[in-house]
């Protein structure tokens, strides 16, 4: 990857690691998060509030933005509220 592709994920908020993107739990990794949000959202709720979440690009690992974060939460929260409507709604 190129500097310049770099120098946009820092100026986005992601947060260079200097960490080997094996080493980090498959459950801190952004593809874990993407899988939890189809499958089990509570899952992903959880992890979200636990910790940070990284990612890879280029052979280089970053740490998510916090900003994100909150994004992917409020949304996981969203689509289990309206699960909830739903249910409730049908009674």
């Amino acid at each position: 990857m190129d500097e310049q592709k770099h120098q946009k994920l820092v100026e986005r908020g992601f947060e260079p690691v200097d960490q080997d993107y094996s080493q980090i739990p498959f459950h801190r990794k952004l593809w874990f998060i993407v899988v939890m949000l189809l499958f089990c959202i509570p899952v992903e709720i959880a992890i979200l509030l636990t910790g940070d979440i990284y990612t890879e690009k280029g052979g280089r690992v970053y740490k998510f933005p916090e900003k994100n974060k909150r994004m992917l939460l409020i949304l996981a929260i969203v689509y289990v509220a309206l699960g909830l409507f739903r249910v409730f709604a049908s009674m």
